[in-house]
């Protein structure tokens, strides 16, 4: 499932709270359906997950419930963008709240709320997620995320030995955002550079906009390609191989999948104008990253999934969780020509067993890997349309 949640707001400030200290503090974080995510609690009381996002540059939370408990919170109307970027979406700017995170850093800060309640990342992800937590709210700190042990850990100073087996690079900072200097090789063999949005909050490889750059080319072969559900809508593109991908001609990637997006919006235009994409969790996984707003670097140390080839999505079904707790499974989008789409199943059935095992047992990460197995491998599945059970089997293959 290939997944982007991207925002984009008006403005807000901060308020640091955290008394000075050299010792680092340790964030733990899950890692799910390749999304980061991480527990905190607002005003010291409400218990919230939220998604770690780098390409986020303000707080967002998605139903504005939980402040009902609180008095004279809200300080003005506000709109948002959805992540279609034409969508405005309206929300209130709350007065500095207190967010905790794990026991040694806390800060006040005005929060976005949604007037109107989003759960569409929790269907996606699998687990109940209450907003976005923009990493600007350590920019203070260097930033250290681990995706191997699962923590983040934020540093005053960089010793040298902390950073002595990673390589140093540049990047800029707007609006909060860190950006990189890319170079990928298009498929006429050109190798051209592009300026590329880091984003934790986006469970791809990488994106470009294909109708902002004359020399970004999509390749031949494609496949249309269902991004995922955000604010503002459904976003589609089409997906298909490059031949080499390098972080600031560093470290390449060779014979990956990566996203192209044609988006016209007057925003969306604006915005191309500091970037020409974005690289999401499914290469920024592969390092060890450090994070140096004030500096504007990044370290980078490529970890054991470097070198790994990705099993990608054999299926075409793209599937979602619902009703009460998040315990169901049902059918989000199908794509064309691709085995789902050649079975009985239909967008809104509900996935009821795999494999002769009820759904229940299943996650939406362990669902998707059953779905990325060798080609040729059957999948058995039941699913439920208008209360009618029905069964088919699925025969994997390469879509791309």
């Amino acid at each position: 499932m290939k997944i982007i949640i991207s925002f984009c707001f008006y403005f807000i400030t901060a308020v640091s709270t955290n008394a000075a200290s050299n010792e680092p503090i340790k964030i733990p974080f899950r890692y799910i359906q390749s999304f980061i995510l991480i527990d905190i609690k607002l005003e010291g009381v409400i218990p919230m997950t939220l998604l770690f996002d780098t390409g986020a540059e303000h707080n967002i939370f998605f139903d504005k419930i939980y402040f009902s408990i609180f008095s004279d919170v809200y300080q003005r109307d506000v709109s948002i963008l959805g992540s279609d970027l034409n969508e405005k979406i309206p929300a209130k700017i709350t007065r500095p709240l207190n967010i905790k995170v794990a026991e040694k850093f806390e800060q006040k800060v005005e929060c976005i709320v949604l007037d109107k309640a989003q759960i569409s990342l929790s269907q996606i992800v699998g687990v109940e997620v209450h907003g976005i937590l923009s990493a600007s709210l350590f920019k203070e700190y260097k930033i250290a995320i681990d995706y191997s042990k699962g923590q983040i850990t934020l540093y005053k100073k960089l010793s040298n030995y902390t950073v002595s087996k990673y390589t140093k690079h540049n990047i800029s900072i707007s609006k909060n955002k860190p950006y990189i200097s890319c170079q990928i090789r298009m498929p006429n063999k050109e190798k051209k550079s592009f300026n590329l949005l880091l984003d934790s909050g986006a469970a791809i490889s990488a994106m470009l906009y294909a109708n902002v750059d004359t020399s970004i080319h999509i390749p031949q072969t494609v496949i249309p390609s269902y991004l995922g559900s955000g604010l503002g809508g459904t976003l589609h593109g089409v997906s298909g191989r490059l031949e080499e991908f390098c972080m600031d001609s560093s470290y390449c990637i060779y014979n990956h999948i990566y996203s192209f997006q044609i988006n016209k919006s007057e925003f969306f235009l604006h915005e191309t104008n500091i970037k020409q994409g974005i690289i999401g969790n499914h290469i920024l996984e592969k390092f060890a990253i450090i994070l140096d707003f004030s500096n504007q670097v990044i370290y980078l140390k490529p970890n054991r999934k470097f070198k790994k080839i990705p099993n990608y999505d054999k299926s075409g079904l793209y599937l979602s969780k619902g009703g009460k707790e998040l315990r169901k499974f049902y059918v989000q989008n199908i794509l064309p020509n691709s085995p789902a789409d050649e079975s009985k199943i239909k967008v809104g059935d509900e996935i009821i067993s795999i494999n002769r095992l009820p759904s229940s047992f299943y996650s939406l990460q362990k669902i998707q890997n059953i779905l990325s197995k060798k080609e040729g491998k059957v999948v058995a599945l039941r699913f439920k349309r208008n209360s009618i059970v029905y069964s088919t089997k699925l025969v994997l293959k390469e879509l791309i």
